[in-house]
């Protein structure tokens, strides 16, 4: 996991964490109870580190298209589900095709169906959805300041960049945290 620390200069009162997870797709193939570990130590370093998201980058899992992979992502990312922390997943190139490699079907049904929307509908910080469902935002606290959490999908299509100018338009009064998994390809 990576810690980013914003200081009192970003905030306002003090120092906070933004946790990103980065790539998981070979834990959750082959090596599940790393998966569980990181999850795991997010949510036992959440008061010591103050972190106020969690943001999970993309390849969640190696094979878009096994089940077994997504049902080990789900167990450890329920780890975080169980905290109050507010969190965001965008979908990485593995997530959306059989095994990530270019030319694939796009196969964005498994990621909607563990990490999509209704994953997180009912929680304080979740906000909206894109129409498609693979980009969304949220809303969390970092001091005296509210952030916005922006996920977009992969190799973001325009409709999806389309929709995310407009919550950035409607907020621009916030500071954001975007998250895309891969953008220049």
């Amino acid at each position: 996991a990576a810690s980013l620390l914003c200081n009192g200069a970003t905030a306002g009162d003090g120092e906070f964490s933004i946790i990103g997870l980065p790539d998981t797709q070979n834990y959750s193939e082959a090596f599940p109870q790393v998966f569980m570990s990181q999850t795991s130590w997010v949510a036992n370093q959440i008061a010591n580190l103050d972190v106020r998201f969690v943001t999970h980058y993309g390849d969640i899992v190696d094979n878009a298209d096994v089940d077994g992979e997504w049902l080990n992502a789900d167990e450890a990312m329920r780890v975080l589900d169980a905290t109050p922390v507010p969190q965001g997943v965008t979908s990485g190139n593995h997530d959306i095709t059989p095994s990530g490699a270019p030319g694939q079907p796009y196969i964005p049904q498994n990621y909607l169906n563990y990490f999509g929307p209704s994953r997180y509908v009912g929680r304080p910080y979740f906000q909206t959805a894109s129409p498609s469902g693979m980009s969304t935002w949220q809303l969390f606290d970092g001091g005296d300041r509210e952030f916005i959490g922006l996920s977009v999908e992969c190799e973001t299509p325009l409709a999806e960049l389309a929709w995310a100018q407009g919550v950035l338009d409607r907020h621009r009064d916030k500071a954001v945290v975007f998250t895309t998994h891969r953008y220049m390809q």
